[in-house]
């Protein structure tokens, strides 16, 4: 059985300046969900009074976290007397944008980062309301690539995935202003000893359920095509089969054109066309997934994006009645809440690409 105390969730309907329109006093259920590769969702259910303000309002500020959601769906139930909200945290807004040119990306991949954003969500028509740059994170790694016909958010998320790394647009209530900043989680597993340590797990009384799930579904094999036809198409091959069976992948670069810079058939060409391969196949790695439902009492100290530590079992139904003991190490990819007057549920997310996992199969005969 579940205990848990909820704490007071404060949400605040914003206009599109950011405007204080409505504080929302009581609700149904709050739906959360953070993404550390992904952007946020929600989903809110409340009584029918507030349509009025909801209708008029652009945004949701969640205050106990300092987030702000945008307003996308709005379903009034006469019948029920409640309405229900959907929407997007504000991260979506990049998914608005689009580079409707070639892109040449060249430089660390935070100024790279930063100038994408400046470019195409701060300059001119294409501005997204009240946002800026915040300060810098520190991505030093140098990157030379190509982008063409993707919204902002989908480079971005590409650039980062392989890095370990995310962003965010941080609202700023008092100054009413977002501001463009990377972030990464930090290290909590149980094998450091320079930060607190996470560790999920029934022993520590902290979690109430819990889900394992792995993919095999790989590829380490690409054929990558850039610009040209036919036969003169450019296309370059990466071998990752270590030798292992060999997977396919084929990726269409198109997009990335040549230029006085890298000129077709040049090194600096098709090194293009083999960092945006690389990054293709880093998305079909092994990928296992821990799902936790935590214990809000007994919750170790822990942020979206965090490496921590998972040591569980699971009881898989047979003749023999095996237990599958996991023990991982992983970043939080998700942070899934729901939200209601008389309590409160958390489930966290570990990986979404290889984790480190370590596994034991013991058998029960019974005896």
């Amino acid at each position: 059985m579940k205990i848990i105390s909820p704490p007071r969730v404060e949400l605040i309907l914003l206009g599109a300046n950011f405007e204080r329109i409505k504080t929302i006093e009581a609700f149904d259920s709050l739906l959360w969900t953070e993404n550390y590769y992904d952007a946020g969702t929600f989903e809110l259910y409340c009584g029918f009074r507030y349509l009025r303000y909801f209708l008029e309002a652009t945004h949701v500020y969640r205050h106990d976290t300092n987030r702000l959601a945008v307003i996308n769906y709005i379903k009034p139930d006469e019948q029920t007397g409640s309405v229900i909200i959907k929407g997007g945290l504000i991260e979506n807004e990049l998914k608005t944008r689009v580079l409707d040119q070639a892109a040449k990306l060249s430089g660390t991949v935070e100024d790279v980062c930063r100038l994408l954003v400046e470019k195409y969500c701060m300059t001119g028509g294409r501005a997204i309301p009240r946002l800026a740059l915040g300060e810098p994170f520190g991505l030093t790694e140098v990157i030379e690539a190509q982008r063409t016909g993707k919204t902002v958010f989908d480079v971005l998320a590409e650039l980062l995935y392989s890095r370990e790394a995310s962003f965010r647009l941080r609202f700023d209530f008092g100054e009413r202003m977002l501001y463009f900043e990377l972030f990464q989680g930090i290290d909590r597993t149980v094998s450091q000893s320079a930060n607190t340590r996470c560790l999920f797990s029934t022993e520590r009384n902290n979690v109430l359920s819990e889900t394992y799930e792995t993919s095999r579904d790989t590829r380490n094999f690409a054929y990558v095509a850039g610009a040209g036809e036919g036969d003169a198409r450019a296309v370059v091959t990466i071998d990752q089969t270590d030798g292992g069976p060999r997977r396919e992948l084929y990726v269409d670069a198109r997009d990335i054109q040549p230029t006085e810079a890298a000129p077709a058939g040049s090194v600096a060409y098709n090194q293009l066309l083999i960092n945006r391969g690389q990054e293709k196949l880093s998305e079909w790695n092994i990928a296992d997934t821990v799902g936790v439902e935590i214990d809000m009492y007994n919750a170790p100290k822990f942020a979206l994006g965090d490496k921590c530590s998972y040591r569980g079992s699971f009881r898989i139904q047979g003749n023999f009645d095996p237990v599958l003991g996991v023990e991982a190490e992983g970043r939080v990819t998700k942070i899934y809440e729901v939200l209601e007057p008389s309590e409160i549920s958390k489930t966290v997310t570990l990986g979404k690409e290889q984790l480190q996992v370590k596994q034991a199969l013991k058998r029960s005969f019974g005896t």
